[in-house]
């Protein structure tokens, strides 16, 4: 794509997402040929430097559904990022909106695009803290699955809301891991699942980073990167409260929860 098509589509996307209309892939004149394609068109739509990246693609369960054999990775703004218990507009984000359970991390250095892949206990050493999270994606995209993961980077992987729990040092990164996840909407029935990431956290991260060398990216110093649902994504539907919950068998439990100030428009 040349630079003007890169632009022409962004601001595509992102005139949908603000309209909250569908676009529907395969009826577009201009579509990214490759996942390079796709990440500049994810990044011409971001008026500042990424503050999270959203990662893709590292469990099994979405690379057999997008048929890729590594992760993918999308910019979040500041804007996207909220801390538990603050209120989000609904209306900020298309419909529908779902909502999975993360593990976001951040690092106390800028990792520069590199080809070779960061050894796990040098990753672990650079960690800064670790944090319950819940990532609520939102997409104007038809039918994300059969447009191809190609369209969803270029729809910025589905970014919608990222709700941060409380920052962890590093040694409560194994905890989490290991914890029971579940996803409560309005105090109902909670959803439970577990999703385990390819190689950990820690392996997921190094599989990232490796990507984001490929694509010539730097991941700098604090930025966060959410690594991937832990439990099937829940339609968010009308809930006013959405939790996701971490525990383990002791009774021992953190929680991220995001609440909304308004009904979406019918």
């Amino acid at each position: 794509m040349r630079p003007d098509e890169i632009a022409a589509l962004s601001k595509r996307l992102a005139g949908a997402r603000q309209t909250k209309s569908i676009i529907e892939p395969d009826r577009e004149a201009l579509a990214p040929a490759n996942m390079n394609e796709a990440l500049k068109v994810a990044l011409a739509s971001m008026t500042t430097e990424p503050a999270a990246w959203k990662l893709g693609g590292t469990n099994q369960a979405t690379r057999d559904v997008f048929g890729v054999t590594a992760p993918y990775f999308g910019p979040l703004a500041a804007s996207d990022i909220f801390e538990s218990q603050q209120t989000i507009s609904r209306e900020a984000y298309p419909e529908p909106l779902f909502a999975e359970p993360e593990i976001a991390v951040a690092f106390d250095r800028t990792f520069e695009p590199s080809q070779d892949r960061r050894d796990e206990k040098y990753l672990l050493a650079a960690l800064a803290w670790v944090a319950p999270a819940l990532e609520m994606p939102s997409t104007c995209l038809d039918n994300v699955q059969a447009a191809g993961v190609k369209w969803l980077v270029a729809d910025r992987c589905a970014a919608g809301a990222l709700v941060v729990g409380e920052r962890f040092t590093p040694d409560h990164l194994g905890w989490l891991e290991a914890s029971l996840c579940r996803v409560v909407c309005d105090d109902d029935t909670p959803v439970v699942g577990r999703e385990g990431l390819i190689g950990g956290v820690m392996g997921a991260v190094a599989e990232a980073l490796l990507e984001f060398g490929r694509c010539g990216i730097p991941v700098n110093k604090n930025v966060i990167l959410s690594t991937g649902g832990l439990a099937p994504a829940v339609n968010v539907g009308v809930a006013h409260c959405i939790a996701a919950v971490f525990s383990d068998r002791s009774g021992l439990e953190f929680k991220v929860e995001a609440r909304f100030s308004d009904m979406p428009t019918q």
